[in-house]
């Protein structure tokens, strides 16, 4: 979803005129069901072939239950287990890697366009790409973050002694889903009124109450 939303704002610059033609309801359903389908069509293949391991141990060392704890509990001579890690490391590239690649490849030439702007068009531009931006930033760097963690530090007593494992287990599930109401929120006008009125309210509160 964050490279269909990259490849919103990237018609929205360099096509402005026709945007409204391009970005149409029927591409947007389009684009919104390709970025869920195939995330989809992957988790689930990768499950089905979870299911065909054979386990030889039964205790998950980590937070959650992912691909590469259920392959680390299969027998060694399980055939199956390089299956599931070479498809991990392929789901690790579709929806990881090339996606990044995308995205980066699209603010690279927005950043290139921006330069040849005058100052208000790049404030304005900037308004428009840096709630996405701040969002991909930080979901690329925890789950990259993430899948360094579990692919570099397989053992969990070495890794327990280098990091905290509960935290950056999780930090790429809970984190963006966390910042962004935060981050799109507090750029609608409407909502930062609302939040500014709360604020005051609240100091006005808290200011009576020491009275």
């Amino acid at each position: 979803m964050l490279t269909v939303m990259a490849y919103d704002r990237f018609v929205f610059i360099f096509k402005p005129l026709h945007y409204h033609t391009v970005m149409n309801p029927y591409r947007v359903k389009q684009l919104v069901l390709i970025g869920n389908l195939i995330p989809l069509t992957v988790m689930l293949t990768q499950i089905y072939l979870a299911t065909r391991l054979s386990l030889c141990k039964y205790t998950i060392q980590r937070a959650f239950c992912d691909n590469v704890s259920v392959i680390d509990l299969s027998c060694d001579n399980d055939k199956f287990s390089l299956v599931c890690s070479v498809f991990g490391v392929c789901a690790i590239f579709c929806l990881g890697v090339l996606p990044m690649f995308l995205v980066i490849l699209s603010y690279l030439k927005i950043i290139l366009i921006i330069l040849k702007m005058s100052t208000d068009a790049r404030k304005k531009t900037f308004a428009t790409c840096s709630p996405h931006l701040i969002v991909f930033i930080l979901f690329s760097f925890v789950s990259l973050f993430s899948i360094i963690y579990n692919r570099v530090y397989p053992d969990v007593s070495v890794r327990a002694k280098v990091i905290r494992p509960f935290f950056l287990a999780t930090n790429y599930i809970l984190i963006p889903p966390f910042v962004q109401p935060v981050i799109y929120g507090l750029k609608s006008q409407e909502i930062r009124q609302s939040f500014l009125k709360f604020r005051k309210r609240a100091i006005l509160r808290f200011q009576l109450s020491l009275k």
